[in-house]
Order: structure tokens, then sequence, then C-alpha cells
């Protein structure tokens, strides 16, 4: 969805359990002992890299890699809106998601 943005040389993606605190990348809440999560990790311009992200901000991301069949920014930061991008209003699950708690997320979203 962002201009700039080059998909990785390689990817892997894992669903795991928070063991211990950790932060999301893109909306920066911690994520929580117990929480489930996803942990991505690759190569971006020849340098290996790892992520962790909530299951809201993963949903999100996953929907705009849906949409858009593209890379998306990993931080969901590239400043651009929906509407800027796409010329409609979010779909429903997008607003849904955004507005979850972290409680909410990890019975809907796991």
């Amino acid at each position: 969805m962002c201009d700039e943005v080059e998909g990785p040389s390689a990817f892997r993606e894992q669903n795991r359990k928070a063991r211990k605190e950790h932060v999301c990348m893109a909306c920066r809440e911690v994520i929580r002992v117990n929480d489930h999560y996803v942990y991505t990790s690759g190569v971006w311009d020849g340098r290996p890299d790892w992520h962790h992200h909530c299951l809201r901000c993963y949903a999100m991301i996953r929907k705009l890699q849906e949409v858009t069949k593209e890379s998306v920014d990993l931080e969901l930061s590239c400043g651009y809106s929906w509407e800027e991008v796409f010329e409609t209003p979010p779909p429903e699950d997008m607003l849904r998601w955004a507005f979850m708690t972290p409680d909410e997320a990890q019975r809907e979203l796991r």
C-alpha cells in the first residue's frame, strides 16, 4: 500500500504464544505474557530482521495484502488512509479490528 515498500527476499511467519512481553511493531502496544501474536522474520534489503505483531495489527496487514496483492508497510505507518488509497470507506472488519481491545482480539482473531 506504500509506494516504497519492497517485499523480503526470505520470509517466515509463526503464530506464537508470548512467554514474555513484547511490543507490537505497528501499534506499539504491549503484547502481554500468554497472548497470542505473530512473529515474522526475514531478509529485507539484504539484512535479517524480525518483528512482533499483535493479532489486531496482523489482521489489518493481511487484509491490506489481500486487497493490494503487494507488500505492506509492517509498521502500518506509510501515511495514507484507506480512503486516500482506495477512494472508499474502510471495510467493516478493518474498523472492528482497529477498535478491538486486546482481550477481544485474543478471543476473536486466534
